[in-house]
Formats: C-alpha cells, sequence, structure tokens
C-alpha cells in the first residue's frame, strides 16, 4: 500500500474512527490519543492492510480494542489507587 492509498483509505475515516473511540471512552483527548495511536500502528503496518476484506471494519475492530485496552488500564489504575488508600488509611488507624 503506497502514502497515497494510505491516505486515501485510512486518513479520510479519521473522523469517523474519532467518533467511534469517542463513544466507547466519553473523553474527546482519550479518543484523539487513540485515534492517532491506532492510524500509526496500521501505518507501521500497511502491508498487512492489503490483505484486510473490509478495511473499515479493520480500522474500527483495531479503535475498539485499543479503547477497550485503554478502559481496562484505567479500571487497574484506578483499583491500584483504592487500594493504596485503603492501606494508606489503615495504617494510620
Amino acid at each position: 500500500m503506497t502514502s497515497s492509498e494510505f491516505e486515501k483509505l485510512i486518513i479520510q475515516q479519521k473522523d469517523k474512527l474519532f467518533r467511534f473511540a469517542l463513544s466507547i471512552l466519553k473523553d474527546s483527548n482519550e479518543a484523539q490519543d487513540v485515534v492517532q495511536e491506532v492510524v500509526l500502528k496500521l501505518w507501521k503496518g500497511k502491508r498487512l492492510l492489503d490483505n484486510a476484506q473490509n478495511l473499515e471494519s479493520y480500522c474500527l475492530n483495531a479503535i475498539k480494542n485499543h479503547c477497550f485496552d485503554v478502559l481496562r488500564k484505567q479500571k487497574h489504575h484506578q483499583n491500584y489507587l483504592q487500594t493504596t488508600l485503603s492501606e494508606s488509611m489503615e495504617e494510620t488507624r
């Protein structure tokens, strides 16, 4: 896939990808970050895009998976903070 083909197929979908990421994450900054990261990953693996049956579906699936990774990391971080706070409170008693 050439850079012009990539631009035509992927970059034109950027707004749709952003809206999809935003619908999952509910945070525009996080959604923008996810789209940028996924587009970069797609660019690095652009040879694989030639084999994709449905490029739009492939891109949306990549966005969805990355959003879920972000949500899992956020939840893990939140659980860690809650545990640390609880342990700190117990030590001060």
